[in-house]
Protein backbone atom coordinates (compact mmCIF):
# COMPACT_ATOMS: atom_id res chain seq x y z
CA UNK A 1 0.00 0.00 0.00
CA UNK A 2 1.12 3.41 -0.76
CA UNK A 3 0.06 6.56 1.04
CA UNK A 4 0.05 10.31 -0.39
CA UNK A 5 -0.53 13.17 1.29
CA UNK A 6 -2.79 13.50 -1.15
CA UNK A 7 -4.54 10.33 -0.61
CA UNK A 8 -3.86 6.47 -0.91
CA UNK A 9 -3.10 4.12 -3.80
CA UNK A 10 -3.47 0.45 -2.70
CA UNK A 11 -1.09 -1.09 -6.03
CA UNK A 12 -0.80 -4.86 -6.78
CA UNK A 13 1.90 -6.03 -9.14
CA UNK A 14 2.02 -10.03 -10.80
CA UNK A 15 4.64 -11.24 -12.63
CA UNK A 16 4.09 -14.43 -14.41
CA UNK A 17 6.57 -16.63 -15.59
CA UNK A 18 5.93 -16.58 -18.78
CA UNK A 19 6.60 -12.81 -18.67
CA UNK A 20 2.83 -11.69 -18.14
CA UNK A 21 3.17 -8.61 -16.13
CA UNK A 22 -0.18 -7.36 -14.22
CA UNK A 23 -0.43 -4.26 -12.18
CA UNK A 24 -4.02 -3.19 -10.87
CA UNK A 25 -4.37 0.14 -8.99
CA UNK A 26 -6.94 1.80 -6.60
CA UNK A 27 -7.36 5.08 -5.09
CA UNK A 28 -9.31 6.66 -3.02
CA UNK A 29 -10.29 9.62 -5.02
CA UNK A 30 -10.82 10.75 -8.31
CA UNK A 31 -7.67 11.79 -8.80
CA UNK A 32 -4.15 11.75 -7.48
CA UNK A 33 -4.69 15.76 -6.88
CA UNK A 34 -8.60 15.56 -5.91
CA UNK A 35 -9.79 17.38 -2.78
CA UNK A 36 -13.00 14.96 -2.08
CA UNK A 37 -11.52 11.55 -1.37
CA UNK A 38 -13.09 8.28 0.96
CA UNK A 39 -11.20 7.08 3.95
CA UNK A 40 -9.82 4.19 2.01
CA UNK A 41 -10.18 3.02 -1.89
CA UNK A 42 -13.57 1.59 -2.71
CA UNK A 43 -11.98 -2.15 -3.06
CA UNK A 44 -9.71 -3.85 -0.99
CA UNK A 45 -6.47 -5.30 -1.15
CA UNK A 46 -7.60 -8.93 -1.21
CA UNK A 47 -9.87 -7.97 -4.07
CA UNK A 48 -7.43 -6.17 -5.93
CA UNK A 49 -4.84 -9.72 -5.37
CA UNK A 50 -7.58 -12.30 -6.51
CA UNK A 51 -8.06 -9.54 -9.80
CA UNK A 52 -4.35 -10.10 -10.42
CA UNK A 53 -3.79 -13.53 -10.26
CA UNK A 54 -6.93 -15.02 -11.46
CA UNK A 55 -5.64 -17.77 -14.00
CA UNK A 56 -8.01 -16.09 -16.46
CA UNK A 57 -4.95 -13.38 -17.42
CA UNK A 58 -2.89 -16.26 -18.92
CA UNK A 59 -5.76 -16.86 -21.21
CA UNK A 60 -5.63 -13.34 -22.67
CA UNK A 61 -3.57 -12.45 -25.63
Amino acid sequence: MRSRSSGSNWQVDTFRPNGLSIQISAYNAPTPKSLKRGKQPLITMEELKAIATDPVWLTAR
